[in-house]
């Protein structure tokens, strides 16, 4: 019987090893030239030779990974732990393809045990922040981070570390640690673009406009071939105090150029045109947002807009419908739909759109006084006091609500309160013509003329061809019998409306009692030719 020989089977294993080796190699500069598909085949023939090789397998699961042929990169990687489970690198390079394939919790497990491992290297934490981050933990995404950073020397490999950390702050409205991290980002690396516009992002969102134009010009200096890098520094042009209207439109235009189907940039161009009321240029940007994403209520809430500029109350209500359609519960368009309704004179309909916004936003001031609006013209006068009172509990300082609220106490016959009101109106920086005139009213009711005087003089100076203010101060003339003074007035009060009836029969009373007999003739018939049937024409005919 023979026997083998010993030396040689281990010349066979010795040859079969170095063959392995060498078809290592091989793969291995295939790889440094990318061609992962080939170095495949290379570390295939290698394992064929040399199956005990955990490396082996782990170099073949790479160029799967990189390949996107992850279910054939996890075999690999498994096997390579099966042979060798003590190699920080092979969990750590399973994890990433659990992480691909969307395995997240998997991924944490590959990672920590990656960790344990290997405590110091800086990218098992990174890699683990990223699987924290798709899990939607962005806290412990960042913690990661910043332990990676803590690791990672030198520090100039740890551009990306900044910039994921960056935009996880920036998602947590943390915008001033964003800004810091995105700024190393592209310090250390200043030729990405990707870093400059969503620097661009942080700066845009924290409000410093004309920082966010620079940086998106940059991402644009170095990517001309980005719609969103377009779409964005537009969006900052639009926003910058003052807007920069036509800028933003031309960037708009680049961006559609460079992608035709984005709903999103015919919105936001739509939304530049409306600025600059270019109302048909506006709706045909909206129309086409519509047509490319037809489940976006602001689409058409915006256009909404344009014919609620338009006057086309209608056609806005429609508009502000469809958007509810969409989302029953969008508080912009049930609050414009509401105004519009108010206008077109559908009160109740009006009450219910703003007590919608109400249950859905309690602390809604707008709709507060947008609903005790509606309640006064209502005649409902003690609901709109109750209206107006909790929009002041929300804004104190906000001043159009003391005056609405006082003509409410106006028209319940409660002047005090509503002499209040108004002076509280006034303390608070309003000087509205209307403010004085309503606070002379409560003030004509109280008796104290020469302050209704007083109130009404300020709102002539401000409102000189008003012809309600001058009718309002001969009537507080007339009460105290200045008849002169309120003759005056009167006649100011026709050259502004000569064709109002009742300015002359009460200039013709004012005449009367002056004696002036001719001069009230003449304004008594004037008045009964303008209006025969006036409430006023018996009185006309007694004089």
């Amino acid at each position: 019987m023979w026997k083998t020989d010993p030396s040689v089977k281990n010349k066979e294993k010795e040859n079969k090893n170095k063959r392995a080796r060498e078809l290592y190699h091989d793969g291995y500069q295939l790889v440094k030239k990318h061609d992962y598909a080939a170095a495949r085949e290379k570390f295939t023939e290698a394992i064929a030779l040399r199956p005990a090789c955990s490396r082996y397998f782990f170099v073949r699961g790479n160029c799967y990974r990189s390949l996107g042929e992850h279910k054939r990169a996890l075999f690999d990687y498994t096997m390579a732990i099966q042979i060798d489970d003590m190699h920080a690198q092979y969990y750590g390079s399973r994890g990433v393809c659990f992480r691909n394939m969307g395995k997240l919790e998997d991924s944490v497990n590959d990672f920590t045990r990656a960790i344990q491992l290997d405590p110091a290297n800086g990218m098992f934490f990174y890699n683990l922040g990223l699987t924290y981050y798709e899990m939607g933990d962005k806290e412990q995404a960042i913690a990661c981070y910043s332990k990676a950073l803590d690791l990672t020397k030198p520090a100039g490999k740890a551009n990306r570390t900044y910039y994921h950390r960056g935009n996880t702050h920036r998602e947590l409205d943390n915008l001033d640690q964003s800004i810091e991290d995105l700024r190393n980002a592209v310090e250390l690396d200043d030729r990405n673009p990707m870093a400059h516009n969503n620097l661009g992002l942080s700066y845009f969102e924290k409000g410093d406009y004309k920082n966010a134009v620079a940086c998106f010009s940059k991402a644009i200096e170095l990517d001309g071939k980005r719609a969103i890098f377009f779409n964005n520094r537009g969006l900052a042009y639009f926003r910058l105090t003052p807007p920069r209207y036509q800028e933003s439109l031309q960037d708009f235009q680049d961006a559609i150029k460079l992608d035709d189907n984005n709903a999103n940039i015919y919105f936001n161009r739509g939304n530049s045109f409306l600025a600059t009321k270019k109302y048909a240029e506006a709706i045909d940007d909206f129309d086409e947002a519509i047509s490319r994403v037809s489940d976006d209520e602001n689409n058409y809430y915006c256009k909404g807009i344009v014919y609620q500029e338009m006057k086309r109350v209608g056609e806005a209500i429609e508009q502000f419908q469809l958007a509810l359609g969409v989302n029953p519960d969008f508080i912009p368009a049930l609050f414009h739909l509401g105004l519009m309704f108010h206008i077109d004179g559908q009160l109740f309909d009006s009450m219910e759109c703003f007590s919608k916004v109400l249950k859905l936003d309690p602390a809604d001031r707008r709709a507060y006084e947008s609903l005790g609006l509606v309640y006064c013209d209502l005649l409902y006068y003690d609901l709109a006091v109750g209206a107006f009172t909790k929009a002041i509990a929300i804004k104190p300082d906000y001043s159009i609500n003391y005056f609405y609220r006082g003509k409410s106490f106006l028209w319940l016959g409660r002047y005090e309160e509503a002499i209040t009101d108004f002076g509280r109106a006034f303390e608070l920086g309003c000087e509205d013509a209307q403010v004085y005139n309503c606070r002379a009213m409560a003030r004509k009711y109280l008796h104290e003329h020469p302050l209704a005087i007083a109130d009404l003089g300020e709102a002539i100076a401000l409102d000189p061809a008003n012809v309600e203010y001058l009718y309002n101060r001969s009537q507080c003339f007339l009460d105290i019998e200045n008849y002169k003074d309120a003759s005056i007035d009167l006649t100011n009060a026709i050259k502004i409306d000569p064709n109002e009836s009742k300015l002359y029969y009460l200039r013709g009373k004012a005449f009367y009692q002056q004696r002036e007999y001719q001069a009230a003739i003449d304004d008594l018939n004037r008045s009964l030719q303008l209006d025969p049937n006036s409430q006023d024409a018996h009185d006309c005919y007694y004089h």
